[in-house]
């Protein structure tokens, strides 16, 4: 799948209020370093003070360690954009399994990050998971998910998260 021309036939008028923030959060986070008040603060705002807290540093969390040890590049688009790309689904997908279908979230991850890296990653989407729902903005799974996760070499490109795609 190339990932570079990933935009689907979803936007973003059809996600849920908690799936429009979680989107939102982690294209502004990777677009502008500087975005973490505003982050924080659109969580509190949604969550309340303490969920709102925990939901914002499990979604930091999330994409430190995606950032870190990916094996492909994610491309994310622009923070206001109306389109919702692959990547995206995939991710806000992999967040709402991590509520409800265990097995559906360590596929996912395993196809994002290898072995070591897996359990961090599934500890902060199940973090961020559980802030949202007891925030009242619980994520449902509902797009099209991998039935099992392939195998890629050692040596596969590892995830850089990128606010555009290149070009």
């Amino acid at each position: 799948m190339d990932l570079h021309d990933e935009a689907l036939p979803v936007d973003a008028s059809g996600l849920t209020p908690g799936e429009e923030l979680v989107l939102w959060a982690t294209r502004t986070l990777v677009a502008a370093r500087g975005g973490w008040p505003e982050v924080k603060h659109a969580f509190r705002e949604r969550l309340g003070l303490i969920t709102g807290e925990v939901a914002a540093h499990a979604l930091g969390r999330f994409l430190d360690t995606l950032g870190r040890d990916a094996r492909r590049d994610l491309y994310l688009h622009q923070p206001y954009c109306f389109c919702v790309g692959a990547t995206e689904l995939g991710l806000l997908n992999l967040i709402a399994a991590a509520q409800q279908e265990p097995a559906r979230a360590e596929t996912l991850v395993r196809f994002l990050v290898p072995s070591h890296a897996a359990a961090e990653l599934l500890d902060h989407a199940r973090a961020l998971a559980q802030a949202m729902a007891v925030g009242g903005n619980p994520l449902e799974p509902r797009f099209p998910m991998p039935a099992a996760a392939s195998a890629l070499p050692p040596d596969a490109p590892r995830l850089t998260l990128v606010a555009t795609p290149p070009g």
